[in-house]
Order: C-alpha cells, then sequence, then structure tokens
C-alpha cells in the first residue's frame, strides 16, 4: 500500500541490510532505527531513490488517509451506521462514473462478492479489507477522507441510481450507459451480450413501436 516515503523520495526498508529478516511492524521492545532481528542499525544503508511522481503520490494518498483513520473522530460512536453510508456512497459514486460493479471488481483485484459487502456494509461477512476500501477508494480518485465526509453528509439514503436491466440476458450488473439517441434517450450498453438498447423510449419513439 504504502511502498515509499513521498517527503525524502525513497524506497521504504522492508528487510535487514544485515541479516536479510524481513522487518516485522510490531515489536517488543520497540527501537527505532535498529533491527529487532539482530539489532544492527539501519541508519547506514543508503535507501534507493523515488522517481516515479505516480507512485509517489499514490504513497503519499495512503499516507494521508492513515492518518485520517488513526485520529479519532466524532463518528466512531457511530461506526456500524457510518459503514453502511460509505459503502452506500462508493456505490453511489461508482455509478455516477458509469462503471459497473462487475468491472470495479476486476480492475481492484477483488471478488464481487467482497466489492457487494463494501456496498452494503457488510464488509466482514463479505471479506472485505481495509487494502479493499484503499483500493476501491483509489480507483474512483477518492481520499477516504473525502468518502467518509461525503457519507456523513449525504441524505440517510442517498439516491441510487439504479441500472435498468438488460432486456436479453436480464442482469444490471454489468450495465454502463452509452449516451443517448436522437430524441434524447439515454442509451446503455450490456456488457455481458453486447447488447445495447434504450430502457424508457420517448413517446414519439412508442408512437413507432407500438400498433
Amino acid at each position: 500500500m504504502i511502498t515509499c516515503c513521498h517527503k525524502h523520495k525513497c524506497r521504504l526498508l522492508e528487510a535487514c541490510w544485515h541479516c536479510g529478516e524481513l522487518i516485522p511492524l510490531f515489536t517488543s521492545p520497540f527501537t527505532v532505527g535498529n533491527c529487532p532481528r539482530c539489532r544492527q542499525s539501519l541508519k547506514l544503508y543508503t535507501a534507493a531513490s523515488v522517481s516515479d511522481d505516480a507512485e509517489l503520490e499514490i504513497s503519499k494518498n495512503a499516507h494521508n488517509d492513515i492518518v485520517f483513520l488513526l485520529t479519532p473522530q466524532s463518528w466512531e460512536s457511530e461506526s456500524s451506521s457510518i459503514i453502511k453510508r460509505v459503502g452506500r456512497w462508493l456505490s453511489h459514486m461508482r455509478q455516477m462514473k458509469q462503471c459497473t460493479a462487475v468491472e470495479v471488481a476486476g480492475r481492484i483485484g477483488v471478488t464481487l462478492t467482497i466489492l457487494q459487502g463494501i456496498e452494503r456494509g457488510d464488509f466482514q461477512g463479505r471479506g472485505a479489507t481495509l487494502l479493499c476500501y484503499f483500493k476501491y477508494a483509489n480507483y474512483l480518485s477518492l481520499a477516504l477522507e473525502d468518502v467518509f465526509c461525503g457519507a456523513r453528509n449525504a441524505p440517510e439514503h442517498v439516491p441510487a441510481t439504479t441500472l435498468p436491466l438488460c432486456p436479453t440476458c436480464r442482469q444490471n450488473s454489468n450495465i454502463t450507459r452509452c449516451g443517448h439517441n436522437r430524441s434524447g434517450s439515454q442509451r446503455y450498453q450490456c456488457h455481458c451480450c453486447h447488447r445495447s438498447f434504450t430502457p424508457l423510449p420517448k413517446a414519439h419513439q412508442l408512437k413507432r413501436i407500438l400498433p
């Protein structure tokens, strides 16, 4: 999740350069600058520099999100309802960006079941982890702080932008908007059967369709 320091633009050290053992995140007693395995100093190690702006930006955003989550918040006492609001807000933002649940799940490397668990607030039952939330928010170009703030300020029930069922395969989990026809009606594309359709044609279109 965080692979480098965005401030010093260097790679983070994962293993001791003396003994080669991985450096655990939590140790007892905790000492800064020394390997908890061999007790050798890590201060003399020259970290590899990072010049990839995209990687630095991702690490910076992840760092800010972690700082936000570790900072006491007024809504922590109502965390169960907040997590449901967050799920609804992520679902709302996904549909606003015209992305299907199947598409997002594939792009961030989780199952559709996990993504649905996030959007329904059932993260424990569906196997979602904190990293899944990071990936989801990052895919939508959102910081977790923005997601939480948006979810808290949104109405109790975020207006749903339910996608129509495909008239051929009768599902809406893989539907995206694909422009409008000449009369101004919204067109949709099914990525399962590759059919495009208009669920709500204008009145004058119905006159041509109906006998």
